[in-house]
């Protein structure tokens, strides 16, 4: 008798199971984590199931000379996140980090204190304010008019090896259109030019024989040839007042540049494009200019103006 009482147990586990009648699975626990941002202390954790609803923590933190203005999160393309102290929110299925926001009581906000004029930790000019420390920076600067040049994006046309060492390929980087997306697309840019030479040995080193790697266009009744010049290369070349960590900008960053500075006699800017170091295809790459404030995608041989930029 006992053993039929288990087994109907058992057949009706199966078929609740079955039918999707019972769910016996544990929800994920995710963290929100709160970060003081140079207030009284450094984190507090509140861990919370996927898609409960919950109230954030009163802020614990101070800061001496600032009110605290609720919490900030920031997305990975740069969009900023605003949160109330205690207010309701869905947890989706991704740990949140939110930074505690300050307004300094002598001013009327940080924000609003910071105009085109601001100078950065390198004296170039604040276009970006990010509002709390993360990844080690929270501000973006690009140098001072003063600093700029012209320079070719870099190699046309040029694949690289595949996983399997033979075929070549367009490389997928230095696509990144996003705060902060020029650091990695630098790193990039410069790393392919470097080895350009590994997967075309019979042309070598790709910035002192840029004849050697023609662009395929004509110009004129004229072969166009590159100048050996790699915008992503100076930048990361580029060391002023003491700062060596300079980058080409995102398309995105670029854009948040000149839109902010566009009209300023502060930055100088030049009505001819300038360069990001996002790129579209194996030909081109993406400029933006001052004069019409228009993007356009450019053959990546073309000499375009070039201005660095950091995060501090």
């Amino acid at each position: 008798m006992k053993n039929q009482i288990r087994i109907s147990l058992s057949c009706i586990l199966f078929f609740l199971l079955f039918l999707g009648g019972c769910d016996l699975t544990t929800p994920a626990v995710y963290e929100i984590r709160y970060h003081s941002n140079d207030g009284s202390d450094t984190v507090v954790v509140q861990s919370v199931q996927s898609g409960q609803s919950v109230l954030l923590q009163a802020n614990p933190f101070t800061r001496e000379g600032y009110s605290f203005a609720g919490w900030m999160a920031t997305e990975p393309d740069g969009t900023q996140l605003d949160f109330a102290d205690k207010q309701e929110l869905l947890m989706a299925n991704i740990h949140l980090d939110l930074y505690a926001s300050w307004e300094s009581e002598a001013e009327s906000g940080l924000l609003q204190s910071y105009g085109p004029s601001y100078p950065g930790s390198a004296g170039g000019l604040v276009f970006y304010d990010k509002r709390y420390y993360s990844d080690g920076w929270r501000y973006l600067e690009m140098a001072p008019a003063s600093t700029e040049w012209t320079a070719e994006w870099g190699a046309s046309g040029y694949l690289v090896k595949g996983e399997n060492e033979v075929s070549l390929k367009f490389p997928p980087w230095a696509q990144e259109d996003s705060v902060y997306g020029g650091a990695l697309n630098t790193q990039q840019i410069v790393q392919y030019h470097n080895e350009l030479g590994n997967d075309y040995p019979d042309r070598g080193d790709y910035y002192s024989n840029p004849d050697k790697y023609p662009t395929g266009y004509v110009i004129n009744n004229i072969k166009v040839v590159s100048d050996g010049s790699v915008a992503a290369k100076t930048c990361l070349d580029f060391i002023y007042n003491g700062c060596d960590d300079w980058y080409l900008p995102s398309f995105k960053e670029l854009c948040l540049f000149i839109s902010m500075y566009g009209s300023s006699k502060t930055a100088s800017l030049k009505p001819e494009g300038y360069w990001s170091s996002t790129q579209y295809g194996p030909d081109g790459a993406l400029s933006y200019n001052r004069a019409d404030l228009n993007t356009s995608r450019r053959f990546k041989f073309e000499n375009f103006r070039v201005r660095a930029m950091r995060a501090f």
